[in-house]
């Protein structure tokens, strides 16, 4: 082989990897469910309410002001999380809705706490009037250092 099949052998490789990934991503992304424009509308705006942290061995029971901005596509739900406890947190949200009115989102630390070790999934019903959401929080808090859980009520502003 000579330097000009080598190079192209290599920057094909290369090209090949990328091109897979966001091919991967775009086909991951076919299989979940649609989101009708209806709930997009729905959906999409900024949340706020409290999510009641069950206690744990290394934290008692919490009320903590919870607030989520949300943009939903055709098929995902994005946005921001934030959280105010001893310090204000966020986190980058990502999900879908599952059966037209139950949206899972997960979350992982981002911007000023992004290295705090913080995760994990809610799990929330759109109210038939979809202007309130309630569910479940379930993940691993920096502050309790353990796993946690606990309901979320919101109310969109």
């Amino acid at each position: 082989m000579n330097i000009i099949e080598i190079t192209f052998a290599v920057a094909l490789t290369i090209t090949g990897s990328f091109f897979g990934f966001y091919l991967n991503r775009a086909l991951e992304k076919r299989y979940l469910p649609k989101i009708t424009s209806a709930r997009q509308k729905a959906i999409s705006g900024v949340w706020e309410g409290t999510y009641k942290q069950e206690d744990s061995e290394k934290r008692d029971e919490q009320n903590i002001s919870f607030k989520l901005t949300l943009n939903a596509g055709s098929r995902t739900v994005t946005g921001l999380m934030s959280v105010v406890d001893t310090t204000n947190f966020e986190f980058h949200v990502e999900g879908s809705f599952y059966h037209n009115k139950y949206l899972r989102l997960n979350y992982t630390a981002s911007g000023i706490t992004e290295d705090a070790i913080d995760f994990g999934s809610i799990f929330l019903i759109l109210g038939d009037y979809p202007n309130k959401m309630a569910g479940k929080l379930v993940g691993y808090g920096s502050i309790s250092e353990t796993l946690i859980s606990g309901i979320i009520e919101l109310n969109k502003t």
